[in-house]
């Protein structure tokens, strides 16, 4: 298994598994600047009959670091489907939005990621996936209670082990907190 990494400033940013395959296949496996992530993406994009959706996130993520808004904004909206690796989309543009200093279309997409995730919890209580992604939107829109009743019901559901740090309901509990 190769990686991709992506480092700034000596802080490792993004590590992502790429089969070997995919890597024999033209793409750079070490990697320097930000810059360079993006050409190889891109590059093993070209090698590839629909890229990954998470491809396309890395891409998007990398603009944002660059500080590049609208070609992230713009990258996204042209993938197919609304799922990240981590969040779904309407949360990366609420995200990208909210650096943007637009806050009334940060918040247009926070309220669409509530609606949605809000009706999925009544549908089916016990998925706690929902009850993070819930949270979040409930934090971006800044209401605070409601966030942290869904951060606790995330954190009942966790369980306790050498693993915890690793599990995606850690990362999405501490991103309901960094937003609050």
């Amino acid at each position: 298994m190769a990686c991709v990494e992506v480092w700034k400033s000596g802080r490792l940013l993004i590590c992502r598994r790429v089969d070997e395959q995919r890597a024999k296949r033209g793409c750079k496996v070490c990697l320097g600047s930000a810059g360079e992530a993006r050409e190889v993406l891109r590059e093993a994009s070209k090698h590839i009959e629909s890229p990954e959706t998470e491809d396309v996130d890395i891409l998007a993520i990398l603009d944002v670091f660059d500080g590049d808004y609208e070609t992230a904004l713009e990258c996204l909206f042209s993938a197919p489907g609304d799922r990240g690796p981590f969040l779904p989309r309407p949360f990366r543009y609420a995200q990208i939005y909210g650096l943007m200093g637009n806050t009334e279309s940060a918040k247009k997409y926070y309220e669409e990621a509530r609606k949605k995730y809000d009706s999925g919890i009544e549908e089916s209580p016990e998925d706690s996936k929902g009850n993070g992604l819930l949270g979040i939107a409930y934090a971006g829109l800044g209401l605070r209670e409601e966030a942290k009743r869904e951060a606790d019901l995330l954190e009942k559901s966790m369980s306790v082990n050498k693993d915890a740090f690793y599990n995606p309901k850690v990362k999405k509990l501490a991103y309901i907190y960094l937003l609050l």
